[in-house]
């Protein structure tokens, strides 16, 4: 099912609730899924991150630093936390847009910047 699940989404899984729960208990979760990202960035299975709203100081830490260590291009939404992630030392490409920048002109934004980065013509 999982199979064709991924098939009919074009290769890419579906997201899936995983658990239902008071915040903290989420983020815990939320947290190991981020180390088990971390250890994918460090064997150097990822090529760039693209963050919208992550949170840099806690839940989404262990992959940001990977990624900063790594050298790994980012690109994203949400000022605070690219600002942070920048401060860990990720080197972040694209932190565009404001409460008036619409959702595509972010996402052009930062498809822009990938191949901007990687010299892609």
């Amino acid at each position: 099912a999982a199979a064709a699940a991924a098939s009919a989404a074009g290769g890419c899984p579906i997201p899936q609730i995983r658990m239902r729960g008071e915040l903290h208990a989420v983020n815990r979760l939320a947290r190991k899924a981020d180390e088990r990202l971390a250890g994918v960035i460090a064997r150097g299975d990822i090529d760039a991150l693209v963050l919208v709203s992550a949170d840099a100081g806690s839940t989404n830490r262990a992959s940001l630093l990977a990624a900063a260590a790594a050298g790994l291009p980012v690109v994203g939404t949400g000022g605070s936390s690219l600002g942070e992630a920048a401060r860990m030392g990720v080197s972040v490409l694209e932190a565009g847009g404001s409460v008036g920048t619409t959702p595509r002109s972010r996402a052009v934004a930062a498809a822009a910047a990938l191949p901007a980065h990687w010299r892609v013509p």
